[in-house]
């Protein structure tokens, strides 16, 4: 019965964040095909942006996502056309301000979750601390010394007496 608790518990608080992932991958990936559809539909040239990459530049200087979609300075883009003059790489892309916005969101989501931030880790410790008596059987703590000079001698007198 207390491993059924614990798992449930587990469940409980791994809820809200793997759905909020799973969530928006979802939508990343719903944004994607809609792009996708609207790309082949209704090109126009004003709406494309230009990039001419040297072939080194094009390997190092862009996140690709795969073979016709990158990252640029935290930007999506969709390539539409790709060609090669020299050792040049000249690339017609669609600017992808959906899939941007939802990266942007998705990246500030987990930096949430994982952030470093003091008020987050005492809620943890306190969490930990109420919970522990559910996961361990004996949880009764040592009183804490301070750790000055004075106070640890006194306390190994009183340990070893």
């Amino acid at each position: 019965m207390r491993s059924l608790f614990c798992i449930l518990l587990l469940f409980c608080l791994a809820a809200p964040i793997v759905g909020t992932y799973a969530g928006l991958r979802l939508e990343k990936r719903r944004v994607k095909k809609e792009v996708k559809h609207r790309l082949f539909a209704e090109v126009d040239t004003a709406d494309l942006v230009f990039f001419c990459f040297s072939k080194k530049d094009k390997e190092t200087r862009l996140r690709w996502e795969h073979d016709r979609e990158f990252e640029f300075e935290g930007q999506m883009y969709d390539v539409v056309q790709e060609s090669m003059r020299n050792d040049s790489v000249l690339l017609w892309c669609w600017w992808d301000h959906a899939e941007t916005a939802l990266n942007k969101r998705l990246q500030n989501t987990l930096a949430q979750t994982l952030s470093n931030d003091p008020g987050r880790r005492d809620q943890e410790r306190r969490a930990v601390c109420f919970f522990s008596p559910f996961f361990c059987g004996n949880t009764r703590r040592a009183p804490r010394v301070p750790r000055t000079g004075l106070f640890r001698a006194a306390a190994k007198q009183e340990i070893f007496a």
